[in-house]
């Protein structure tokens, strides 16, 4: 692997260890780490970032089902930490649906990574999602 590639990765530090941290936790915890390995990853201080970040996820991946699924588990995100729903709502099925679009954008992140110089994560992700 070119070591250019890897300049500017630092910056997804943050992603990296919530990535790994819903590896080894379970229920709430499972699914705010992997909901929060999305943000970071794709996510900038902005408004509307549900939409910007369900956007890049339909770019990157290639697809507009993944940003859907992303958008109706960020809501459910958002309902929790802002208090109005109850953890026990937060099914099984969302917390394997959130683990599998967290490591499909992480893999897509990485192919990325390896085959385009990163300078900084803004202009990786600018460079990214210009159309």
């Amino acid at each position: 692997m070119d070591k250019n590639c890897l300049r500017g990765i630092s910056d997804y530090l943050s992603s990296y260890y919530f990535f790994l941290n819903g590896y080894e936790t379970d229920g709430i915890n499972e699914f705010i780490s992997h909901i929060t390995t999305i943000e970071a990853a794709l996510g900038y201080r902005e408004q509307q970032m549900t939409a910007k970040l369900k956007e890049r996820i339909s770019t990157l991946l290639r697809d507009n089902t993944y940003g859907d699924i992303f958008a109706n588990l960020y809501d459910k995100r958002g309902e929790y930490i802002h208090g109005r729903e109850n953890i026990s709502n937060i099914s099984l099925k969302e917390r394997i649906e959130v683990r599998n679009l967290a490591q499909k954008i992480v893999n897509a992140l990485i192919e990325r990574a390896t085959t385009t110089e990163i300078q900084s994560r803004e202009e990786f992700l600018d460079e990214l999602f210009e159309k």
